[in-house]
């Protein structure tokens, strides 16, 4: 079975790009995210130690690249206005409000 697949991404108006050789666990996670489902799944091609080894290097590959990208995204939309708001730019970031450094059952 052919545990690797090809990514197309494009629009109407522009061209489509596409990116080969994207492990088939992680592109299934990443069509979960991207259509917001709830639910994670453990990898379901992947079942030797180094097929699973290879899905997390590229996911954490992935992740790596998504976080400095919102890093950039958060730092534009504070760029936009001296009065931009940053509490939605938190919640967008999925940032914890300032001074919540304490979890909900009141642990640290």
């Amino acid at each position: 079975m052919n545990r690797t697949v090809t990514a197309h991404f494009g629009g109407e108006d522009e061209p489509e790009t596409s990116v080969s050789g994207v492990e088939r666990d992680l592109a299934e996670a990443l069509l979960a995210a991207l259509r917001g489902e709830r639910s994670v799944e453990p990898p379901q091609h992947a079942d030797t130690f180094n097929g699973i080894n290879k899905v997390t290097a590229q996911t954490s590959r992935l992740i790596q690249h998504l976080e400095a990208f919102r890093e950039l995204c958060i730092v534009a939309a504070d760029e936009t206005s001296p009065y931009a708001d940053r509490q939605a730019i938190a919640l967008a970031a999925a940032m914890p409000p300032r001074g919540c450094t304490e979890s909900s059952n009141g642990t640290a």
